[in-house]
């Protein structure tokens, strides 16, 4: 994989120090050994991946990942023991609030907004936008990767293309609501992206993002073992400060950035598993270890939220709603 060096914040444009070196992708076996590097600004504090893989050649970080499971192929018995097994731990976590905090989370914080249009950016197999489409909305997606593309117009027979938000600009397209969950990491040029992002929209739209925080729980305790870090496909990583002002500096008129301790259970989790034996491959666990993520899951869910209680930019994710300038109105 080709590199290119990044010394200096895409943000700010302040120099990093060395932050993290001689990482290893222990997830989804892409190539390589990367370095992170941490913005010097306090008033910043991006992390970014210096020398960062060349665009041209980001396929080969993606060749096993995640969107390419077919949990559609599981036994109807083993899905229903995953159904039983949800609803035994929701039940669990119901008193602190976790179940509803997910379901906010999983429609992207619009589900007290009326429907109207919406695109969402790395959609993968779809399955927000299946969700959204019984909610009354218009929906299109897009992602670069052919096989989620096809899944998604196979199992939901939804509006998705395979590009990137450049392929939906150039359309000429525009909505009501533009998503992109865990996306803004993965773009070589966060603020382009942004930027790209807003062209979509209507007057008083917005865009509604979701990425790992910089500053979370699960980082601060198990440092480079922290499942966010995800070398070599996560670019870039965030404080809220910071994808505050890549907001602004992308031209949105209002941004409101939050942290959520939705993501918990699985990345406290994979950090454990990463620290304990340097590597977290689900379908590769032993039965022991399998049971003990059984176990672990939802204390680590219930340990993320009391976190985020008592400081809530403690979350594992940064949440965004960008808004674009509202209509004008005449009176």
């Amino acid at each position: 994989m080709r590199v290119a060096p990044r010394p200096r914040c895409f943000s700010c444009g302040a120099l990093g120090d060395v932050l993290y070196e001689g990482l290893q992708d222990n997830l989804f076996s892409a190539p390589g050994t990367w370095s992170l590097k941490k913005c010097r600004s306090e008033r910043c504090g991006v992390v970014w991946l210096d020398p960062m893989p060349a665009a041209d050649d980001l396929f080969q970080a993606y060749r096993d990942y995640y969107t390419h499971g077919n949990d559609s192929a599981r036994s109807p018995l083993f899905k229903i023991a995953k159904s039983l097994y949800r609803f035994a731990v929701d039940s669990f976590l119901l008193i602190a609030g976790v179940p509803i905090e997910r379901k906010r989370a999983e429609l992207m914080f619009l589900g007290d907004r009326s429907p109207g249009t919406i695109l969402d950016i790395g959609c993968g197999q779809g399955t927000f936008l299946a969700v959204m489409a019984k909610r009354g909305w218009s929906v299109m997606g897009v992602d670069f990767d052919i096989e989620a593309v096809a899944a998604a117009r196979r199992v939901h027979g939804i509006d998705v293309r395979v590009g990137t938000v450049n392929t939906v600009v150039d359309s000429g397209s525009k909505f009501d609501v533009v998503t992109a969950s865990h996306v803004i990491e993965h773009v070589p040029d966060p603020l382009e992206f942004l930027m790209q992002c807003r062209k979509l929209l209507r007057p008083g739209g917005c865009v509604v993002l979701r990425t790992p925080n910089v500053d979370s729980l699960g980082h601060r305790r198990y440092g480079r073992s922290w499942r966010g870090l995800e070398s070599p496909r996560h670019l870039h990583l965030f404080t809220v400060a910071a994808l505050e002002a890549c907001g602004k500096r992308a031209g949105f008129a209002d941004n409101l950035c939050f942290t959520s301790s939705v993501g918990a259970e699985g990345i406290l989790l994979a950090s454990h598993f990463l620290e304990k034996r340097g590597e977290f491959r689900p379908s590769k666990l032993s039965n022991r270890d399998a049971v003990e993520s059984k176990l672990l899951g939802p204390l680590f869910a219930l340990r993320g939220k009391m976190a985020w209680l008592l400081d809530r930019n403690s979350g594992e994710e940064i949440c965004a709603v960008l808004t674009n300038d509202k209509p004008a109105t005449t009176e």
